[in-house]
């Protein structure tokens, strides 16, 4: 089970170049807005690739550039992994696993084919703020 984006489609699509590299600072994957590339380490599983590959393209969809300060960096990184939640986490088969796999964060995440952090996001984003509002009210 999985929702059918298809993270590769998606960066062609908006003509992006996709290239395997050894990063620096255990970094996964980074995309490089000047050159219209993403660059993912070699050797990451299915569910790894299509997880970081998609939060490579939201970078790409909110045109982020890589930056030192840390509250851009930090409002970068957010937006994107609940970007990547929205774009690979079907909000039924969420439930379905939910309710099978007992709210398990990594069995849910191998269901949907994504790495238990874009679960740990979803999860976040349908929980209410400190003032009640949950991020669907926004």
């Amino acid at each position: 089970m999985s929702i059918a984006y298809d993270p590769y489609a998606a960066a062609a699509g908006m003509g992006l170049s996709v290239f395997e590299a050894n990063l620096p600072n255990r970094h996964l994957g980074e995309y490089w807005h000047d050159h219209r590339m993403i660059l993912i380490v070699p050797g990451l599983t299915y569910r790894e690739t299509r997880s970081v590959l998609t939060h490579e393209v939201a970078h790409a969809i909110a045109a982020d550039y890589i930056t030192l300060s840390g509250p851009i960096r930090r409002t970068q990184e957010l937006r994107a992994r609940r970007v990547t939640a929205r774009l690979l986490i079907d909000p039924e088969e969420f439930a379905d696993s939910c309710k099978l796999r007992d709210g398990h964060v990594s069995t849910i995440a191998h269901d949907l084919d994504v790495i238990p952090q874009v679960v740990a996001d979803w999860i976040a984003m349908q929980k209410p703020d400190a003032r009640g509002l949950g991020e669907r009210s926004a």
